[in-house]
């Protein structure tokens, strides 16, 4: 009982230690929990049945790596040269480990035969350094990342910790009775896998954290950029309004001007002026799309864009005042999508620079349809549009849903948010 309980906790302590190595070095399919049970279940199966055939110590050992290597090639992900380096990276450094650790305990193969407390006591000191070296290997491997100071520092606090531990470990088992005494060696591997554990959930939780915190940071920042977006068009929408006006009062000079100049030799001279600053005066006017005067602006303004320019646009927005969004998060939205559109056009070029947008209400959502004739990109205009990082904020935010569908002339990206509003939104 007594070599099965040391063998268990052994092989959960080294198995934990080999898959945190290899997640800090590459990517994995799972969670570190279940690729941790995902290793344990088979390797404990193939130690036991070495055990009970009475095979020694180190051919467990070797068929536990082994079991270990086959487990790696199936749960991690990354290209074959990639798995093959980081599988005997793992290997060079338990030997590396093993080495001074059979040198400082004086051990040789002939007592690996068994299990013994000094054994105990050189698993606990390899389990140490096995940890140590893996920290330091993702340090390294970090640093080349360039990933946040934060996590190296997480890593250093690790290493630090377990360095500790392996000096302590040292100085008690220098004391020849506890090196005899069995339950306290179970004591000691008890306590080394419970400071690891506690060290790598300290460690998984601050990674967590560093996430949110990005998360929050990079949506503060987009809702930074969405208020100067939407004071931008507000102050254009202003202009605009002005601009009417002073339209307005250059119609009355310009019907003036033309009276009195009927009866003038230069007349066809000057309805020509006329006519081609009525003209101009038609392009400032901003065109009616629907009934919100801020988002006939905002379309008005990336119509002009240059990379809208050759486009055929067909804008009908209805029913506009029922999409549940709040104004800012309206005009963003929209906003984004017109970009969006441009810059599916510029990538996928086409003969057809026709698109159209059209949005409506419906029994239970407010639906924005993207169609275009070009029934290839529909994907590319999928993705662009999710990628969006403006769309996809309005779109968690309010809980919309994403679609596409094909017809044999026209292609749809359709963008559905629910009308009721959801509960605490922005």
């Amino acid at each position: 009982m007594f070599d099965l309980s040391i063998h268990m906790l052994q092989l959960v302590i080294r198995i934990t230690i080999y898959v945190f190595l290899w997640s800090l070095l590459s990517e994995k399919k799972r969670s570190f929990l279940s690729t941790v049970c995902f290793f344990i279940i088979p390797t404990s199966a193939i130690m036991l049945l070495t055990i009970y055939t009475g095979d020694p110590y180190a051919a467990a050992g070797i068929l536990e790596l082994i079991s270990c290597g086959i487990l790696y090639f199936l749960v991690w992900k990354g290209n074959l040269r990639d798995r093959i380096r980081n599988f005997l990276w793992a290997i060079i450094l338990s030997v590396c480990c093993a080495i001074p650790v059979m040198l400082f305990y004086r051990i040789d193969l002939d007592d690996m035969t068994e299990m013994s407390s000094k054994l105990v006591a050189a698993a606990i000191l390899f389990q140490d350094l096995l940890f140590g070296a893996a920290v330091l290997s993702g340090i390294a491997v970090q640093r080349r990342r360039a990933v946040s100071k934060g996590q190296i520092r997480q890593l250093g606090i690790m290493l630090i910790f377990m360095l500790s531990h392996m000096l302590f470990a040292v100085v008690y088992f220098l004391d020849e009775a506890a090196l005899q005494r069995k339950t306290d060696c179970i004591v000691q591997l008890v306590f080394q896998l419970i400071l690891i554990v506690i060290i790598l959930i300290q460690y998984y939780s601050s990674l967590h954290t560093q996430m949110l915190m990005q998360q929050n940071r990079t949506l503060r920042q987009m809702q930074i950029q969405q208020q100067f977006t939407f004071d931008y068009y507000t102050m254009a929408e202003q202009r605009f309004y002005e601009i009417s006006h002073l339209r307005h009062d250059i119609r009355n000079l310009m019907q003036t001007v033309s009276l009195l100049s009927k009866h003038h030799p230069e007349q066809d001279a000057a309805e020509k002026i006329v006519a081609d600053i009525g003209e101009r005066l038609n392009q400032t006017k901003a065109v009616q799309f629907c009934e919100h005067s801020l988002l006939n602006t905002i379309l008005t303004l990336k119509l002009q864009n240059p990379a809208m320019k050759s486009l055929v646009p067909d804008i009908v927005l209805q029913d506009i005042a029922a999409l549940p969004l709040k104004e800012q998060a309206l005009c963003s939205f929209f906003a984004a999508v017109m970009d969006s559109v441009a810059q599916v056009f510029v990538q996928c070029g086409g003969n057809d620079n026709a698109f159209s947008l059209r949005s409506r209400k419906n029994a239970h959502f407010y639906v924005v349809k993207i169609l275009f004739p070009d029934t290839a990109a529909v994907h590319t205009m999928q993705q662009t549009l999710l990628r969006n990082a403006i769309i996809r904020s309005v779109m968690d935010a309010y809980h919309a849903i994403a679609g596409t569908s094909v017809s044999e002339d026209w292609a749809s990206v359709t963008i559905a948010f629910p009308l009721k509003k959801p509960v605490g939104d922005p």
